[in-house]
């Protein structure tokens, strides 16, 4: 497979994991203010919860991607994971990403080759959000999934 088509993979078993719990969920959404930081995936809960999923198809896209870091700082979660392939958990060279998975208090969910389900192989440690974050969230998560002025365009209607 393709490095894009791992992730496109990783992307909806991710998306697939947080429905199935009852999650609203948004891919590739701004979590901060002018979209400077984009998630993969977002998953909220209507008890308040918010969870961030970073995908990553290889090591290099773990390696290249530090924005999670950023993340981690602007404290808009209440869990993070990362979403790795099977194929990757078991790469002896990864070892340098889940040691930074431990040292952060980070998830990680791997996709399953034989069940294709994911499966949380390290658990995060829960974070606290504001209010004022969660709602700049929820309000993000609603703009995204809406017909608005971006998305939609205007046609005049006659009867």
């Amino acid at each position: 497979m393709s490095r894009k088509e791992v992730t496109e993979a990783l992307t909806k078993a991710a998306i697939g994991h947080w429905t199935k719990k009852n999650y609203c969920v948004v891919r590739e959404a701004a979590i901060v203010r002018k979209g400077a930081l984009r998630a993969d995936v977002i998953a909220i809960h209507i008890k308040r919860e918010v969870i961030v999923s970073e995908v990553k198809s290889s090591l290099e896209d773990y390696k290249t991607d530090k924005k999670w870091l950023k993340y981690l700082k602007e404290e808009c979660f209440n869990k993070f994971y990362f979403v790795i392939s099977q194929e990757l958990y078991e790469d002896k060279r990864a070892r340098v990403m889940l040691s930074d998975i431990r040292e952060h208090e980070v998830g990680l969910m791997v996709l399953e080759q034989k069940t294709g389900l994911l499966r949380t192989k390290i658990k995060c440690k829960p974070r606290t959000i504001s209010e004022s974050k969660l709602l700049d969230i929820a309000i993000r998560i609603l703009w995204r999934s809406s017909l608005n002025r971006t998305n939609t365009r205007r046609r005049r209607q006659y009867i």
